[in-house]
């Protein structure tokens, strides 16, 4: 039998940018968390990543994080962060011109209050074999360096794409499948 997936896209993303997962579209207010209580894995893109973490308590999900918002920072330093990538990182030009249309106050304060959670506290909370993290070795802005050495000392597995970076990359979608056909 097929393994249930869910998908929590990254800010301003929906899940049909994604194309090959069912998620729930949490930046459009769209999704109800209880339905999906059954699956057996939860992917989740960067603020994704943290919500589902805060959110999936069940205790059997298994958790894939692609490029999670690690470690905690101030809102205002995931907005420089996050205006840094805008302005600076070439692959926003390339790959993240199917931002959504959403509520831009609602999807703003969905990011604050998203920025207030410390996901590495969920994290050593979580059974070391139910969470991987793949990582665009290239992301310089939310799941830099810093934060691949904070995964490391947790004794998470941390999966590196070469030659990726933050935005979703076909290589997330190989790695997401490698991961959950052998386990």
């Amino acid at each position: 039998m097929p393994k249930k997936i869910i998908l929590v896209p990254g800010w301003m993303h929906s899940v049909a940018f994604y194309k090959k997962y069912e998620g729930l579209d949490i930046w459009l207010d769209k999704g109800d968390w209880g339905k999906n209580e059954d699956c057996e894995w939860v992917v989740g893109h960067c603020a994704g990543a943290v919500i589902a973490l805060n959110k999936y308590r069940n205790k059997n999900v298994k958790f894939i994080l692609v490029n999670p918002m690690l470690p905690q920072r101030s809102f205002w330093q995931w907005v420089k962060r996050w205006l840094s990538y805008l302005f600076m990182s070439k692959e926003v030009l390339l790959n993240d011109k199917k931002m959504i249309r959403m509520n831009y106050v609602r999807g703003i304060l969905k990011f604050i209050e998203t920025a207030k959670v410390d996901a590495g506290a969920i994290i050593r909370k979580i059974p070391k074999e139910n969470i991987y993290v793949v990582r665009g070795k290239k992301d310089k802005y939310f799941c830099d360096d810093e934060a691949a050495e904070i995964i490391k000392s947790l004794g998470i597995k941390l999966i590196e794409i070469e030659n990726a970076a933050h935005s979703w990359n076909e290589k997330f979608d190989q790695e997401i499948e490698k991961i959950i056909t052998s386990s």
